[in-house]
């Protein structure tokens, strides 16, 4: 992937007043580069309710760069959200970006943009899905 969006629903066990994301490049062997992120209360098929819609950040900064082998964990982020809800994040990707883990065996669809940054945005024309869990 690259200059692409990767917007991935997951379901919440556990209810809260905000959140914080955790993304990974454990196996990564290059940097992962994340040009902006954003998190929100999922919608129908890869929409998110625009009144939840957040901006990630990364110590106060809308990009941040991934070491390999690293993990990386967002400020946190005011979203109120119920246990068991839908949580939307999405991830611009404004590099050359290989796909280097995946949960098979989560089945819910990732929605993969055309060329462009839409992770602020509420609905984007998603040009593929995988049908598993890309982060």
């Amino acid at each position: 992937m690259e200059n692409q969006t990767v917007r991935q629903v997951a379901r919440i066990s556990v209810g809260g007043k905000s959140v914080r994301v955790v993304l990974s490049n454990a196996f990564g062997e290059k940097p992962l580069t994340i040009g902006a992120g954003s998190v929100g209360i999922a919608g129908k098929g890869g929409e998110v309710d625009q009144a939840t819609l957040k901006p990630l950040t990364w110590g106060g900064k809308s990009s941040v760069v991934v070491p390999p082998g690293a993990p990386i964990l967002s400020d946190p982020i005011a979203l109120p959200a119920e246990a068991l809800s839908e949580i939307s994040v999405s991830i611009f990707l404004p590099k050359k970006t290989a796909l280097s883990s995946a949960h098979w065996d989560g089945v819910q669809t990732a929605y993969i943009s055309g060329p462009g940054n839409f992770a602020n945005d509420a609905a984007f024309k998603a040009d593929s899905t995988l049908n598993h869990a890309c982060f």
